[in-house]
């Protein structure tokens, strides 16, 4: 997935656009590098817990990220819902 970003973008709202896991890594991966982004919202969107740990490279690489908001979740496992909370206070769920 190629990303095409202008210098002005700052801000990234995939609400409810059915990106599952696969997306959501690729977009986190992606996301790396671009130091300009500093606010991402995937709400409503069919991520699972499969998909923290590339949130969690994400967050460690690019330190401008001051937001993800990933409200209405399809996480099972509590543990690692918790786990993602415990280790960053940027993601809002």
């Amino acid at each position: 997935m190629v990303i095409p970003i202008t210098e002005s973008v700052e801000e990234i709202r995939l609400v409810n656009c059915n990106i599952g896991d696969e997306g959501a890594i690729e977009l986190f991966g992606e996301l790396e590098g671009i130091d300009k982004i500093c606010n991402i919202e995937l709400s409503s969107n069919p991520i699972t817990e499969k998909s923290f740990p590339a949130l969690l490279k994400l967050l460690e690489k690019n330190k401008n990220i001051k937001r993800i908001e990933i409200t209405n979740l399809k996480v099972k496992s509590k543990f690692a819902l918790n786990k993602l909370k415990s280790v960053s206070d940027k993601v809002i769920f």
